[in-house]
């Protein structure tokens, strides 16, 4: 099975949550993390050994990220993902 290459948006606790979930997965790794507050980010990758980076639509443009997981307040989900789909579109990572 394919190992999945995972960045995460956020550093609280659901954030955390996912990253040990990752860490004791088979088929997953964490690569990669983006957090608003520098200080906790640079906690949070000490902490799991990934990198950090600072904006957001890099971790959508990344080629070695293949998913990202947006854990941060709901009232911001809906940007993120918009984000996330017009750099993915607008990348030559799509393929028709």
């Amino acid at each position: 099975m394919t190992n999945i290459r995972w960045g995460i948006i956020g550093t609280g606790s659901i954030a955390t949550a996912f990253a040990h979930s990752i860490k004791y997965s088979d088929n997953s790794s964490l690569v990669a993390v983006h957090g608003r507050n520098e200080k906790k980010l640079g906690d949070f990758c000490k902490k799991f050994e990934v990198e950090a980076i600072n904006e957001s639509n890099n971790l959508f443009t990344a080629n070695h990220i293949d998913a990202v997981y947006i854990a941060t307040p709901h009232s911001t989900h809906y940007d993120y993902c918009l984000s996330a789909i017009i750099k993915y579109f607008l990348t030559s990572r799509f393929k028709f």
